[in-house]
């Protein structure tokens, strides 16, 4: 059968058309998302501070949740997905000797990193503060002067601008201190990410403020020794979870954990990008076969009486699937690799993915994307070809003229089973809030448009009953259209799936993103009741709060930074966890310069492990004001805390707020983001004359760093909605085509029987009215029964924002393309003289 397939697929070029360029641009767009997920697993940020190391040692930064207590004889439970950790955990100093009793290991340095301020420093890389001893981990080499030997003594990167003997004020977090420069010292290579100051060891710790533990352990083998062979010794040699051990170009990961944290994101992205572009891929697929074997009723129906098995029909139908998805695929995979070089340089431009991270090219993606699509055209062949294939010989040339307009009852069910899901899973999320009603209202639309693929003859039946009363007052054109719609319900469905699901999938896409960065806009503006925020690149000391309060017209200071923090759940929960938005800040009267809308408790009140939790999140941690809740700091350090206050607003800036003094030592960096100050306009001109390193700017600024990382986010979303979108734009033009296209022998025979060409046109324009309205209506449904829930969960209104640019474009482009898909192929076909076309083929 596989020969007649070869031979069916070149008769019928124009029939496969549709089919083969849909699979073709698939295949590239997720042969560019697998690049991309390759890179984010085997990609890697080279190393700066690290170059020196043969092994790296740093905490594992993913978090799970604790399985529980395995009884005897049950088998092993699958680890809980994981999250990514933004702020460093850090490790037990002791493990250096744990550590260097491995064979191989020639010495186990420490290293700690923190934020300094050299003098009255220029902006430009980041300086960082190390232990000495951690210098040869580059290496740095002294150029001149000596080692730091006692507490105010420091070596410097020659960039500085210092030489040996110059005394500096050194400020970390608390007030500047004098140092003297013991030494000048440079890398062995390029240190473009930043600079370094080295203190004496135990200066370094004290000066961290980590409670003695250090970020990281780099490891210098002895010569001679295997860098993997070592690799494996030290992971047996130390506890099975909780560390990991790098080589190559993993050690930047460990060094940058916020460019180790965006791999994982990429990973996220590709993955989910990905998927979406086969999801549609499969279900545009699947329908254009439909719709072939459908239009090739007559052909099917002789084969059958001819004595051609069920058997041999599927394989026919599915050698013809196997061929054009693997021709297909084949050819469509190669512009995936420049298209994913084009993405991966976008994600750079939008600050999501580190500048220096290089496409890991291979042949693993588009072996699996030919894979997985030639087995999806192969299932969606086999999907399209049984019904043809039960189909008795007696009975098949009598279904050739008269198509049945009712589906299986498997088929049924299914599609009944899942639409009860979605209304099921709708209904969950009106009764949440918050993450949780959100996830519960993200399923809801996945769920509903293959539903509707799945009802697709019913739906259309239905929408066919419905549009007849007001078609048929349209004498010929009206009528005929509604005719044809009522009679050929799989036509017309094979219209609209692919429709509704460029519209659906569209306005989810684009409105949870516009959506969540309004929620956060608007939040952000009423929440910041200060007149002034300082800011600086790499930070504020701790002490400049008490400083700017000194200063003659200040009435408040509260400093703030982000952190996020992490419900504990009981072990082997599978609920959701994830991370929670939280404000960091000075104790005082927060309510001075930020309008939370306290409505329990008292803000005043947040002070070492007592903190104010937002009404929702109250709700889901389910704990009330003078209650306790164990929560996981951001380095999943577990804390027991206290809530002394309840406030009602929290997407503006957080949804705990928490004093700084019970985060410390456990984020990145020690130092505030911002400090927001109430003063009165004469106070200005002082805090520009005592802080002239720093940024003064209105409350505005916050709400601007709170968002960008949104926008930012947002706008990525949208380009690669924008490239889905276009290949579901081209998907949908082909199978309309391909359904208009076929209907020559039907228009030949109307007009073989009066109607005239324009009347014709205007039957098709009814359909293509019909398709493009109803799809409208359908995948607006689909979308609002997602987009409303998640609405209420960011901003307790059931109306999410909906740019009327963006959606009236997106259903405007739509309907172009229904229409003008329709309305040319229909012209050319009218174009051959009746009696002509009545003979053609189909």
């Amino acid at each position: 059968m596989l020969s007649l397939a070869m031979k069916t697929l070149r008769a019928r070029k124009g029939a496969f058309a549709a089919a083969f360029l849909t699979l073709l641009v698939a295949s590239t767009l997720i042969t560019a998302c697998g690049l991309l997920l390759q890179t984010g697993i085997a990609g890697g940020v080279p190393t700066e501070r690290y170059r020196g190391t043969d092994v790296v040692v740093t905490a594992d930064q993913s978090f799970r949740t604790e399985k529980p207590k395995k009884e005897r004889f049950e088998p092993e439970t699958p680890d809980s997905p994981s999250d990514q950790l933004k702020e460093r955990i850090r490790l037990d100093p002791a493990l250096v000797a744990k550590i260097a009793a491995v064979p191989g290991v020639r010495s186990v340095v420490p290293d700690v990193s923190f934020p300094v301020t050299l003098g009255k420093q220029t902006p430009g890389a980041p300086l960082l503060g190390h232990g000495w001893d951690s210098a040869q981990l580059t290496p740095f080499e002294l150029k001149s002067g000596q080692a730091p030997q006692r507490p105010n003594e420091i070596v410097v990167d020659q960039r500085a601008g210092l030489k040996v003997g110059d005394s500096v004020d050194v400020q970390v977090n608390d007030a500047p201190v004098r140092y003297q420069v013991s030494g000048v010292a440079e890398p062995a290579a390029g240190f473009a990410k930043q600079s370094a100051v080295f203190f004496t060891p135990d200066r370094a710790t004290e000066l961290a403020a980590t409670g003695g533990r250090v970020d990281a352990f780099g490891v210098l083998a002895t010569p001679g020794t295997s860098v993997d062979a070592l690799q494996e010794s030290i992971e047996k040699a130390l506890p099975e979870k909780g560390f990991e051990v790098r080589t190559g170009s993993d050690r930047g990961a460990g060094e940058f954990i916020g460019d180790g944290n965006a791999l994982a994101l990429l990973l996220a992205l590709a993955g989910s990008f990905g998927g979406i572009a086969l999801m549609i891929a499969v279900f545009v697929v699947s329908s254009t076969l439909a719709l072939s074997v459908q239009q090739r009723q007559r052909e099917m129906a002789l084969l059958r009486a001819i004595g051609t098995t069920p058997g041999q029909l599927r394989k026919m139908v599915c050698g013809e699937a196997f061929v054009l998805g693997l021709l297909a695929t084949a050819i469509g995979c190669l512009p995936g690799f420049p298209v994913g070089t084009w993405l991966l340089e976008m994600f750079k431009s939008f600050g999501m993915v580190p500048k220096e991270v290089e496409l890991v090219n291979g042949p693993l993606p588009a072996v699996a994307v030919v894979v997985a699509l030639v087995a999806a055209a192969v299932l969606a062949g086999l999907s399209a070809a049984r019904r043809a294939a039960k189909t008795r010989p007696t009975e098949a040339l009598g279904d050739a003229a008269v198509q049945r307009t009712l589906i299986g009852k498997g088929r049924l069910f299914t599609g009944l089973v899942l639409a009860a899901g979605s209304v099921a899973l709708l209904i969950v999320s009106a009764f949440l809030s918050g993450v949780a009603a959100a996830g519960a209202a993200s399923g809801v639309a996945i769920l509903l448009i293959i539903a509707i693929a799945v009802l697709g003859p019913v739906v259309a039946k239905v929408i066919a009953f419905v549009a007849a009363p007001l078609m048929r007052r349209y004498r010929v054109g009206g009528y005929l259209a509604s005719a044809n719609s009522t009679t050929n319900v799989g036509r017309l469905a094979g219209s609209i799936v692919p429709l509704v699901l460029a519209i659906g999938f569209g306005c989810v896409a684009m409105f949870v993103q516009t959506t969540q960065v309004r929620a956060a806009e608007e939040s952000g503006k009423t929440s910041i009741t200060a007149d002034y925020v300082l800011t600086a690149p790499q930070g504020i000391p701790a002490s400049v709060t008490g400083e700017i309060a000194a200063v003659p017209g200040v009435s408040s200071v509260t400093s703030l930074r982000q952190t996020q923090l992490k419900e504990e759940l009981p072990p082997g929960s599978e609920a959701m966890n994830d991370p929670i938005d939280t404000m960091v800040v000075s104790p005082g009267d927060v309510g001075k310069t930020l309008d939370l809308r306290p409505s329990q408790g008292d803000l005043t009140k947040v002070r070492g492990n007592d903190i104010a939790v937002s009404a929702a999140t109250a709700s889901s941690l389910d704990v009330s004001l003078g209650g306790s809740v164990k929560l996981r700091l951001g380095d999943s350090t577990l804390v027991e805390l206290r809530v002394v206050s309840i406030f009602d607003r929290e997407q503006g800036l957080g949804k705990i707020v928490v004093d700084r003094a019970l985060v410390a030592g456990h984020t990145n960096s020690q130092r505030d983001d911002q400090v927001l100050i109430k003063a009165d306009p004469s106070a200005l001109a002082a805090l520009r004359a005592q802080f002239p390193d720093l940024s003064v700017a209105d409350g505005a600024s916050v709400e601007a760093a709170r968002t960008g990382a949104l926008r930012a986010n947002m706008w990525i979303n949208l380009l690669v909605v924008g490239i889905i979108m276009l290949y579901t734009g081209i998907a949908v033009v082909n199978t309309l085509v391909m359904a208009t296209g076929a209907r020559r022998r039907e228009f030949a025979l109307l007009r073989l029987v009066g109607a005239t060409r324009r009347q014709v046109l205007r039957t098709t324009r009814w359909e293509s009215a019909l398709v493009v309205v109803s799809s409208i209506v359908l995948g607006s449904a689909v979308a609002a029964a997602t987009l409303v829930p998640i609405s209420i969960a960011l901003s307790g209104s059931p109306m999410p924002y909906v740019p009327p640019a963006l959606y009236f474009g997106l259903i405007g482009i739509v309907a172009i393309l229904g229409l003008v898909a329709t309305e040319i192929p229909a012209r050319l076909a009218l174009r051959l003289k009746p009696v002509e076309a009545i003979g053609i083929k189909e």
